[in-house]
């Protein structure tokens, strides 16, 4: 048998001098528990299968290794066939906190399709590596980072957006790899089925009906704590119970008996199993109230289901070719509608009632759910009795409260029970950890549960309950908002009239009152973030009520700052907000996280509303489509602008006509005009407006040399001299490398990186910068295969360049060597090889 191995107390490295002074903050750093390990899972070994020998170490290990769990964990793999979801690029969540914070490649992949688990942990590690050198100097410092923060990958979104599915893609993914090794273990937690008032060990919540032994519990808790090929699968944290994840406690030991918070706290922190690899889903909300200490640092939020996972699913949904085309037909139609299918639940909802009555016009997803409820009472599925739909409101209301969808048959009268079945699903559940005592349970369909959540604030509530119930809200408003989202769509006239209809009994209770809660909800309810303002104009959009978007108007920020993608109903109803208001609001982009759109027509009607009577003081947008259409709403903006950077928008040289046209009649010029990575080939349009713009970033398009010749002769003669041109990844070749030389006197910094420029190419640059009367200020030619005859032609020339950049163009030491007495020049990225 093998003695216990006491946990000890570690110290992480300080390296206070070296650490930047808002750095996630470390509690109780000189006393970090490095060991230490607890997760429950919903996952029970085979019933045959024997205790090991206690005698036997290897014998014991493979009881938990994933040759014996493989059977057990693809049962858990249940539920809806995988369709492909779009992703945000991932995510730096502590940058914008961080000075020195590295620039992060932000490309990793648009939908799902071709990402596997292993290949998601590998990303994780290379963040990890690249965000410690940007933080640390030393060794000991960037291997510690690395160690806690390249291990987890997070995935947040919306509820129903697909985390969970995508969690058991990724499971599965990691299960067919055919070069897994006999060592490996993978666990899979869900966080909702905890009990988190019992105490118990690691391996009794990794594998609910375990009885081994004390000696044999640590055997393989030491196994788990130091093998590197340990996989941890953490499903829905915000569904962990009423646990508080936003505060810090001190972490609990590896071989002790500890309460399941406290242990997903230790694990969520890099002090327990600090070598598992941990995949964990929440929400988004959730996720922000993560404690810094608990908060993972790579992060995928997943944005919508991509169009051929929408379509992919529609076809699924509809049982032939007529009715797939009447569901088309009908979203095409109903734009607020279509744009909430972006959601896979509210997806098969939306085609699920278009396959039943597609005559009938739905305003909304509230008004969807209403609709269903009433033909469940036509068709006998669920008694016409305002008692039951009490109770079940009442059921769902405080199942909410707790966090949970599940309850037990002892939860709800026998006669509720009974009708519960359109609603709620059965399952089998462990009464204990340490007995397989199994009984019935049931479990609310989220998207009902939350529709009865409205439906016992708005029917059953007083004003004063409402009130009581809103304001309490308010604090976790993540976790309530697709409550909220119901009880807002229940207070539109419409709506309203079908709950009448449905609520059989005395319905003496006001509906302006419950308006008048819901204005104060809005009245007090936080506007500082950009997510927090866009939540509101999304729950007004579910009420279509003219009193409520008054009412959002009046309050709405008189400066927002907009940034990352947009989603299609968040593009709805933030349009459908701004053109409804009488007073003007100034509109910001983020520049850190540029504005971009899910919808092929987002850009068109959001700056459609922002014309009516507001102002752009700031544009960064990526990634739309702006064609002359959309490019004719930029126009009007042009004058307020200090700022316009348009990149990947698939911006033509067509296009740009239309924008010279425009800069060409400001009175003053434009700070920076970045158009970058679009198929622009010629710069004739744009030189109708060189002296409008001072910088220009026009870097990854497919401008040539003929595209540059009437640019670069406008530069020469301009009034107004541009302060830099950035033409770097452009096919600008001999011609327009002549083009550019001929503008140099007229250009203080010029970027070419990456323009397959060679030595004689150089020699041209060199003879005209040699005869300069002031040195040019910086010039960019990394990623270009000069050699070492280019760097001697730039050493002729060096004390006219005040700095200049030359990482990654085949220099060798030798050349290096013809700068070493130009004390004049700061040169970059110069090591030689």
């Amino acid at each position: 048998m093998v003695s216990r191995h006491p946990s000890k107390k570690v110290s992480l490295p300080q390296d206070t001098e070296e650490r930047e002074d808002n750095h996630i903050p470390q509690q109780n750093e000189t006393s970090i528990i490095a060991q230490t390990v607890y997760i429950e899972c919903s996952i029970s070994m085979p019933p045959s299968q024997e205790i090991p020998d206690e005698s036997n170490n290897e014998t014991l290990k493979r009881a938990i290794q994933v040759s014996t769990l493989l059977s057990q964990l693809k049962e858990h793999l249940t539920g809806p066939d995988p369709v492909p979801l779009t992703f945000t690029n991932q995510l730096s969540v502590c940058d914008s906190q961080r000075r020195n914070s590295c620039p992060i490649d932000p490309q990793f992949s648009e939908t799902t399709e071709g990402i596997d688990a292993n290949k998601l942990f590998e990303r994780a590690v290379d963040y990890a590596k690249r965000e410690a050198f940007a933080l640390y100097s030393t060794s000991v410092g960037r291997t510690s980072f690395e160690q806690r923060f390249g291990t987890t990958v997070c995935v947040i979104g919306r509820a129903g957006i697909g985390k969970t599915v995508f969690s058991r893609m990724m499971l599965e993914s990691l299960l067919s790899t055919s070069s897994m090794a006999d060592n490996t273990y993978v666990f899979y937690i869900n966080c909702q089925a905890i009990d988190y008032t019992k105490k118990c060990n690691v391996l009794q919540l990794l594998v609910p009906s375990c009885t081994h032994s004390k000696e044999s519990v640590e055997i393989l808790l030491g196994e788990l704590n130091q093998s590197a090929n340990v996989t941890i699968f953490i499903e829905g944290l915000d569904k962990a119970s009423e646990e508080n994840f936003s505060e810090f406690l001190p972490p609990t030991f590896l071989y002790d008996l500890s309460y399941p918070a406290d242990i997903l706290r230790g694990l969520l922190s890099g002090h327990l199993l600090m070598n598992a690899r941990k995949l964990v889903t929440l929400r988004t909300g959730a996720f922000r109230q993560l404690h810094e200490a608990y908060k993972p640092h790579f992060v995928l939020k997943v944005l919508v289901l991509a169009k051929d996972g929408k379509d992919a699913l529609c076809r699924k949904l509809c049982p032939d070719s007529v009715s797939y085309q009447n569901v088309e037909k009908y979203l095409s139609e109903q734009r607020k509608l279509n744009d909430i299918c972006h959601v896979p639940v509210y997806l098969i909802t939306v085609v699920n009632h278009i396959s039943k009555c597609s005559s009938q016009q739905a305003i909304s997803i509230t008004d969807i759910l209403i609709s269903q409820l009433q033909d469940f009472i036509l068709t006998n599925q669920f008694p016409p009795s305002l008692l039951h739909l009490q109770s079940i409101a009442k059921l769902a209301f405080n199942c909410k409260r707790k966090n949970t969808r599940n309850f037990a048959h002892i939860d709800v009268a026998e006669a509720v029970l009974e009708v519960l079945k359109p609603f709620c699903s059965e399952y089998e559940a462990q009464e204990t950890i340490h007995l397989e005592v199994k009984t019935k349970k049931y479990r609310f369909e989220q998207i009902w549960q939350d529709f009865f959540v409205a439906f016992h604030l708005i029917r059953f509530c007083s004003p004063d309950e409402l009130t009581k119930h809103l304001t309490q809200t308010a604090k976790t408003v993540d976790h309530w908002e697709t409550p909220l989202k119901f009880l807002f769509g229940m207070c539109n006239p419409v709506v309203l009239r079908k709950i009448y209809d449905i609520s059989i009994g005395n319905c003496n209770w006001n509906f302006s009152e419950r308006v008048n809660c819901l204005k104060s909800f809005l009245k007090n309810s936080p506007l500082g973030k950009q997510y927090q303002v866009l939540r509101l104009c999304r729950l007004v959009q579910e009420c279509q009520y003219s009193e409520l978007q008054t009412c959002l108007a009046e309050i709405f920020p008189e400066v927002l700052t907009l940034g990352d993608r947009l989603m299609p109903n968040e593009e709805s109803a933030l349009v459908s907000t701004l053109t409804c208001m009488i007073r003007s609001v100034r509109i910001k982009c983020n520049p850190t996280h540029p504005l971009s759109f899910s919808s092929p027509d987002g850009i068109g009607s959001f700056l459609g509303a922002v014309n009516t009577k507001h102002e752009i003081e700031t544009m960064h947008v990526r990634e739309a489509t702006i064609g002359i259409s959309e490019m004719k709403l930029v126009i009007p903006q042009l004058s307020n602008l200090t700022l316009l950077e348009l990149v990947d928008c698939n911006i033509t040289d067509r296009t740009t006509c239309i924008l010279a046209e425009g800069l060409s009649k400001r009175t003053n010029p434009i700070d920076i005009l970045n158009l970058s990575k679009n198929p622009i080939a010629s710069l004739d349009n744009l030189s109708q407006c060189i002296e409008n713009v001072d910088v220009w970033w026009l870097t990854k398009n497919k401008i040539t040399g003929n595209g540059l010749k009437s640019f670069c002769s406008k530069i020469r003669y301009t009034k107004h001299p541009i302060k830099q041109l950035d033409l770097g990844g452009n096919p600008i070749k001999r011609l327009g490398v002549e083009h550019i030389a001929s503008c140099i006197p007229e250009l203080k910094i010029l970027g070419l990186e990456d323009c397959n420029l060679t030595s004689d190419d150089i020699k041209l640059f060199t003879d005209v910068i040699s005869t300069l009367k002031q040195p040019m200020f910086r010039l960019f030619l990394d990623w270009n295969l000069i050699g070492d005859l280019g760097a001697q032609y730039l050493a002729q020339c060096a004390s006219k360049i005040q700095w200049l950049h030359l990482g990654n163009c085949g220099i060798s030491m030798d050349g290096v060597q013809e700068f070493r007495d130009q004390s004049c020049c700061r040169i970059m990225g110069l090591n030689g090889k």
